[in-house]
């Protein structure tokens, strides 16, 4: 893949949360610029593109990949339109990051890979919570070796979302709230604690009448150290504040990890617990560090450190859920 060696043209595709991805690009004009936007309406689309100083609004995808200005497309849209549009983005040649899942289905994931590859253009995928402070000095405490090999893990999103729109409809999510927002506990566990080799899952739609998919989800997971993990994530919880946090428990210690309050917690041994706290850098933030991380990649001939096929096995490791609900049984991966 040829180096990159001025600022890139950016086309974000999708206005709800593609404003956070062109804000981020905003800030950093010397790497990047937003050169076009596209949304489902002109009067979307030309008002992002007024506010970003993009060259082009326009509803058309087309329009986009013959721009000769744009070298890379963020995808901000529903899940099943990151299959179609991310293949369409790699045959014209242009880089891509999508938000998370990698897409719907399986084979959707497999073809974009494919396209991305035949093209030789890069794919990445927005897990970007592996971005925050907290769980990287969460993943450093874990390399260095200092809570010892990891036996017990938990992960949790829970809180109320309004859940609407194209969120009602699993042929247009894959499924529910496991693959939305469950996607990022998925991928963090795997990317602390090692690979899923079996999964069990229970769900149901328990608040959230008008979903075809799941509200609330419970995962089980073995992973290939014979360590023990559990899931879970409902948008059906009534609470002050959204909790997504994270519990590793190693031989020689434990590891507390906070969204919330951006907090990590840990133990040595039976040392007293040390706090510590990353108030610096908000959520937003972390999908600026992956875009610059995806910059890097381009620009510098950086390593991705989220390659598509990480983006990959956690949709397979979700599927493989979804897959053990309707069976009841264990699914070995």
């Amino acid at each position: 893949m040829p180096r990159i060696s001025r600022p890139i043209g950016v086309a974000v595709i999708g206005t709800r949360f593609g404003n956070l991805h062109a804000e981020a690009i905003s800030e950093i004009p010397e790497r990047a610029r937003v050169v076009a936007i596209c949304s489902r309406t002109e009067e979307h689309a030309q008002q992002s593109a007024e506010r970003w100083g993009a060259d082009l609004g326009t509803t058309s995808l087309e329009k986009v990949l013959n721009h000769p200005g744009v070298d890379a497309v963020h995808l901000c849209v529903p899940h099943h339109l990151h299959a179609p549009m991310a293949i369409a983005a790699a045959r014209a040649g242009k880089h891509i990051l999508t938000e998370k899942p990698i897409a719907a289905t399986m084979d959707e994931a497999d073809r974009m890979i494919e396209a991305a590859e035949q093209a030789g253009v890069l794919l990445m995928v927005s897990l970007n919570h592996r971005f925050l402070r907290h769980h990287q000095r969460a993943k450093a405490l874990i390399d260095s070796g200092s809570i010892g090999e990891i036996f017990l893990c938990q992960g949790a999103f829970l809180g109320f979302s309004d859940i609407k729109g194209w969120r009602i409809d699993p042929v247009q999510t894959g499924g529910g709230v496991l693959i939305d927002s469950g996607m990022h506990r998925i991928d963090l566990l795997r990317w602390l604690v090692g690979e899923v080799v079996s999964v069990q899952a229970e769900s149901g739609t328990y608040v959230h009448k008008q979903m075809g998919g799941e509200d609330t989800a419970s995962m089980l997971l073995r992973f290939d150290n014979g360590a023990i993990g559990h899931l879970v994530c409902s948008w059906g919880i009534e609470t002050p504040t959204r909790e997504e946090s994270l519990m590793l428990a190693g031989r020689n210690g434990t590891i507390w990890t906070e969204n919330a309050d951006l907090t990590l917690r840990y133990t040595i041994g039976r040392q007293p617990v040390e706090q510590e706290a990353f108030p610096e850098v908000s959520y937003p933030d972390s999908v600026k560090h992956l875009i610059t991380h995806f910059l890097d990649c381009l620009q510098q001939d950086v390593v991705p450190v989220i390659t598509a096929e990480d983006a990959r096995t956690a949709l397979r490791i979700a599927q493989a859920a979804y897959h053990a609900m309707e069976t009841g049984g264990k699914v070995i991966l």
